[in-house]
Protein backbone atom coordinates (compact mmCIF):
# COMPACT_ATOMS: atom_id res chain seq x y z
CA UNK A 1 0.00 0.00 0.00
CA UNK A 2 1.55 3.28 -1.16
CA UNK A 3 -0.11 5.48 1.42
CA UNK A 4 -2.53 5.18 4.28
CA UNK A 5 -6.06 5.46 2.98
CA UNK A 6 -8.35 7.84 4.85
CA UNK A 7 -11.34 5.76 5.90
CA UNK A 8 -14.49 7.62 6.94
CA UNK A 9 -17.50 5.91 8.48
CA UNK A 10 -20.83 7.36 7.32
CA UNK A 11 -23.89 6.95 9.55
CA UNK A 12 -27.35 8.07 8.38
CA UNK A 13 -29.82 8.03 11.27
CA UNK A 14 -33.48 8.51 12.03
CA UNK A 15 -35.16 7.80 15.39
CA UNK A 16 -32.61 5.29 16.70
CA UNK A 17 -31.82 6.77 20.11
CA UNK A 18 -31.16 3.41 21.77
CA UNK A 19 -29.42 1.55 18.96
CA UNK A 20 -27.08 4.43 18.09
CA UNK A 21 -25.44 4.10 21.51
CA UNK A 22 -24.51 0.51 20.66
CA UNK A 23 -23.25 1.48 17.20
CA UNK A 24 -20.85 4.06 18.62
CA UNK A 25 -19.82 1.77 21.45
CA UNK A 26 -18.77 -0.81 18.86
CA UNK A 27 -16.99 1.78 16.73
CA UNK A 28 -15.01 3.04 19.69
CA UNK A 29 -13.33 -0.36 19.89
CA UNK A 30 -12.49 -0.33 16.17
CA UNK A 31 -10.47 2.86 16.29
CA UNK A 32 -7.61 1.49 14.17
CA UNK A 33 -9.76 0.85 11.10
CA UNK A 34 -11.11 4.32 10.40
CA UNK A 35 -10.06 7.96 10.68
CA UNK A 36 -13.33 9.82 11.12
CA UNK A 37 -17.05 9.33 11.56
CA UNK A 38 -19.56 11.56 9.80
CA UNK A 39 -23.04 11.34 11.29
CA UNK A 40 -26.21 12.75 9.73
CA UNK A 41 -29.44 12.90 11.72
CA UNK A 42 -32.36 13.03 9.29
CA UNK A 43 -34.77 15.04 11.42
CA UNK A 44 -35.20 12.56 14.29
CA UNK A 45 -37.92 13.39 16.81
CA UNK A 46 -36.41 11.30 19.60
CA UNK A 47 -33.04 11.67 21.38
CA UNK A 48 -30.87 10.26 18.60
CA UNK A 49 -29.06 13.53 17.92
CA UNK A 50 -28.66 14.40 21.60
CA UNK A 51 -27.21 10.97 22.32
CA UNK A 52 -24.61 11.33 19.57
CA UNK A 53 -23.66 14.78 20.86
CA UNK A 54 -23.12 13.28 24.32
CA UNK A 55 -21.02 10.50 22.84
CA UNK A 56 -18.91 13.04 21.01
CA UNK A 57 -18.26 14.94 24.24
CA UNK A 58 -17.25 11.78 26.06
CA UNK A 59 -14.80 10.47 23.45
CA UNK A 60 -11.17 11.33 24.02
CA UNK A 61 -10.75 11.78 20.28
CA UNK A 62 -13.99 13.68 19.83
CA UNK A 63 -12.68 15.50 16.75
CA UNK A 64 -13.16 12.17 14.97
CA UNK A 65 -16.95 12.66 15.00
CA UNK A 66 -18.59 15.23 12.71
CA UNK A 67 -22.31 15.80 13.23
CA UNK A 68 -24.82 17.14 10.71
CA UNK A 69 -28.59 17.43 10.97
CA UNK A 70 -31.55 17.85 8.66
CA UNK A 71 -34.18 20.10 10.26
CA UNK A 72 -36.90 17.75 9.07
CA UNK A 73 -37.06 14.15 7.93
CA UNK A 74 -36.23 14.10 4.21
CA UNK A 75 -35.25 10.47 3.75
CA UNK A 76 -32.49 7.90 3.96
CA UNK A 77 -31.18 8.76 0.51
CA UNK A 78 -31.09 12.45 1.37
CA UNK A 79 -29.02 11.68 4.47
CA UNK A 80 -26.53 9.77 2.31
CA UNK A 81 -26.25 12.71 -0.07
CA UNK A 82 -25.27 14.92 2.88
CA UNK A 83 -22.79 12.30 4.07
CA UNK A 84 -21.22 11.84 0.63
CA UNK A 85 -20.81 15.58 0.19
CA UNK A 86 -18.96 15.93 3.48
CA UNK A 87 -16.95 12.76 2.81
CA UNK A 88 -15.58 14.38 -0.34
CA UNK A 89 -15.01 17.69 1.47
CA UNK A 90 -13.01 15.84 4.16
CA UNK A 91 -10.82 14.23 1.49
CA UNK A 92 -11.86 10.71 2.37
CA UNK A 93 -10.49 7.80 0.33
CA UNK A 94 -12.92 5.08 1.46
CA UNK A 95 -16.49 5.57 2.70
CA UNK A 96 -18.00 2.87 4.93
CA UNK A 97 -21.77 3.09 5.29
CA UNK A 98 -23.21 1.76 8.56
CA UNK A 99 -26.87 1.91 9.58
CA UNK A 100 -27.78 3.50 12.91
CA UNK A 101 -30.02 0.60 14.00
CA UNK A 102 -27.09 -1.69 14.94
CA UNK A 103 -28.43 -4.41 12.66
CA UNK A 104 -25.06 -4.96 11.00
CA UNK A 105 -21.80 -5.74 12.87
CA UNK A 106 -19.35 -2.85 12.74
CA UNK A 107 -16.49 -5.35 13.09
CA UNK A 108 -16.78 -6.05 9.35
CA UNK A 109 -15.17 -2.70 8.56
CA UNK A 110 -11.76 -4.29 8.03
CA UNK A 111 -13.12 -6.85 5.57
CA UNK A 112 -15.02 -4.13 3.71
CA UNK A 113 -12.09 -1.82 3.15
CA UNK A 114 -9.34 -4.31 2.27
CA UNK A 115 -10.52 -5.00 -1.33
CA UNK A 116 -10.68 -1.25 -1.97
CA UNK A 117 -7.28 -0.58 -0.39
CA UNK A 118 -5.68 -3.18 -2.66
CA UNK A 119 -7.61 -1.98 -5.73
CA UNK A 120 -9.53 -5.23 -6.13
CA UNK A 121 -12.87 -3.43 -6.03
CA UNK A 122 -14.44 0.02 -5.83
CA UNK A 123 -17.54 -1.17 -4.00
CA UNK A 124 -17.76 -3.87 -1.33
CA UNK A 125 -21.13 -5.14 -0.10
CA UNK A 126 -21.75 -7.08 3.10
CA UNK A 127 -24.33 -9.64 2.03
CA UNK A 128 -26.75 -11.62 4.19
CA UNK A 129 -27.19 -14.08 1.30
CA UNK A 130 -23.54 -14.58 0.33
CA UNK A 131 -23.06 -17.74 -1.76
CA UNK A 132 -26.45 -19.04 -0.67
CA UNK A 133 -25.46 -19.35 2.96
CA UNK A 134 -27.81 -18.81 5.91
CA UNK A 135 -26.46 -15.44 7.09
CA UNK A 136 -30.01 -14.04 7.17
CA UNK A 137 -31.11 -16.43 9.90
CA UNK A 138 -32.88 -13.79 12.04
CA UNK A 139 -34.76 -12.11 9.18
CA UNK A 140 -38.53 -12.73 8.97
CA UNK A 141 -39.34 -15.09 6.12
CA UNK A 142 -41.38 -12.50 4.19
CA UNK A 143 -38.37 -10.18 4.15
CA UNK A 144 -36.09 -12.99 3.00
CA UNK A 145 -38.47 -13.84 0.14
CA UNK A 146 -38.91 -10.17 -0.81
CA UNK A 147 -35.16 -9.51 -0.75
CA UNK A 148 -34.36 -12.54 -2.88
CA UNK A 149 -37.15 -11.78 -5.35
CA UNK A 150 -36.05 -8.17 -5.86
CA UNK A 151 -32.40 -9.16 -6.13
CA UNK A 152 -33.32 -11.78 -8.76
CA UNK A 153 -35.19 -9.17 -10.82
CA UNK A 154 -32.30 -6.72 -10.51
CA UNK A 155 -29.76 -9.35 -11.55
CA UNK A 156 -31.86 -10.34 -14.58
CA UNK A 157 -32.33 -6.77 -15.81
CA UNK A 158 -28.74 -5.72 -15.08
CA UNK A 159 -27.18 -9.03 -16.19
CA UNK A 160 -25.32 -9.12 -12.89
CA UNK A 161 -24.75 -11.78 -10.25
CA UNK A 162 -24.94 -10.14 -6.84
CA UNK A 163 -26.28 -12.13 -3.90
CA UNK A 164 -27.90 -9.03 -2.39
CA UNK A 165 -28.67 -5.51 -3.58
CA UNK A 166 -30.27 -4.36 -0.32
CA UNK A 167 -27.60 -4.46 2.34
CA UNK A 168 -27.07 -1.41 4.54
CA UNK A 169 -23.41 -2.23 5.25
CA UNK A 170 -21.14 -1.34 2.35
CA UNK A 171 -17.99 0.52 1.33
CA UNK A 172 -17.27 2.81 -1.62
CA UNK A 173 -14.04 4.19 -3.04
CA UNK A 174 -13.61 7.94 -3.44
CA UNK A 175 -13.04 7.35 -7.14
CA UNK A 176 -16.51 5.84 -7.50
CA UNK A 177 -18.32 8.53 -5.47
CA UNK A 178 -16.58 11.29 -7.41
CA UNK A 179 -17.56 9.66 -10.68
CA UNK A 180 -21.33 9.70 -10.12
CA UNK A 181 -23.96 12.38 -9.70
CA UNK A 182 -25.44 11.02 -6.47
CA UNK A 183 -27.74 14.02 -6.14
CA UNK A 184 -29.94 12.67 -8.94
CA UNK A 185 -30.89 9.57 -6.96
CA UNK A 186 -33.94 9.18 -4.75
CA UNK A 187 -34.15 10.68 -1.25
CA UNK A 188 -35.75 7.42 -0.12
CA UNK A 189 -34.38 3.95 0.67
CA UNK A 190 -34.15 2.99 -3.00
CA UNK A 191 -31.06 5.23 -3.14
CA UNK A 192 -28.97 2.13 -2.32
CA UNK A 193 -30.26 0.20 -5.32
CA UNK A 194 -29.99 3.16 -7.68
CA UNK A 195 -26.35 3.64 -6.82
CA UNK A 196 -25.65 -0.04 -7.58
CA UNK A 197 -27.55 0.24 -10.87
CA UNK A 198 -25.22 3.08 -11.82
CA UNK A 199 -22.15 1.12 -10.74
CA UNK A 200 -23.09 -1.96 -12.75
CA UNK A 201 -23.92 0.18 -15.79
CA UNK A 202 -20.45 1.72 -15.52
CA UNK A 203 -18.90 -1.75 -15.07
CA UNK A 204 -17.51 -0.83 -11.65
CA UNK A 205 -15.83 -3.75 -9.86
CA UNK A 206 -18.00 -4.93 -6.96
CA UNK A 207 -17.08 -7.53 -4.36
CA UNK A 208 -19.21 -9.12 -1.64
CA UNK A 209 -18.39 -10.42 1.82
CA UNK A 210 -20.66 -12.42 4.15
CA UNK A 211 -22.34 -10.83 7.14
CA UNK A 212 -24.66 -12.03 9.87
CA UNK A 213 -27.27 -9.41 10.74
CA UNK A 214 -29.59 -9.29 13.71
CA UNK A 215 -33.15 -8.20 13.15
CA UNK A 216 -35.90 -6.70 15.23
CA UNK A 217 -39.08 -5.19 13.82
CA UNK A 218 -38.52 -2.03 15.83
CA UNK A 219 -35.28 -1.44 13.91
CA UNK A 220 -36.88 -0.70 10.58
CA UNK A 221 -38.24 2.65 9.41
CA UNK A 222 -39.12 1.11 6.05
CA UNK A 223 -42.53 0.05 4.78
CA UNK A 224 -41.58 -3.19 3.00
CA UNK A 225 -44.43 -3.07 0.48
CA UNK A 226 -43.78 0.54 -0.57
CA UNK A 227 -40.05 -0.15 -0.70
CA UNK A 228 -40.59 -3.20 -2.91
CA UNK A 229 -42.86 -1.32 -5.29
CA UNK A 230 -40.34 1.52 -5.61
CA UNK A 231 -37.57 -0.98 -6.39
CA UNK A 232 -39.74 -2.63 -9.08
CA UNK A 233 -40.44 0.81 -10.54
CA UNK A 234 -36.75 1.69 -10.91
CA UNK A 235 -36.08 -1.79 -12.36
CA UNK A 236 -38.68 -1.18 -15.08
CA UNK A 237 -37.42 2.34 -15.71
CA UNK A 238 -33.91 1.02 -16.18
CA UNK A 239 -35.11 -1.85 -18.40
CA UNK A 240 -37.12 0.33 -20.78
CA UNK A 241 -34.44 3.03 -20.85
CA UNK A 242 -31.84 0.39 -21.77
CA UNK A 243 -34.02 -1.01 -24.58
CA UNK A 244 -34.90 2.21 -26.39
CA UNK A 245 -34.20 2.19 -30.10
Amino acid sequence: MQKKEKVIVLIPAYNSEKEILEVFDNLKNLNDYYDEIIFCDDGSIDNTLENVKQIRKSWQLKEKILIFRHKRNIGYGAAQKTLFRHFLDRNGDIAVLIHSDNQYPSERIKSLIIPIIYRKAEIVLASRFYKGQNYHIEMPIFKVIGNKFLTLLENIVLKSNLSEFHTGLRAYSRNFIEGINFYKYSNKFVFDSEILFEAIKKKIKIEEIPVFAKYEETFSNVNSIIYGLRIILIIFKFFFKSHKY
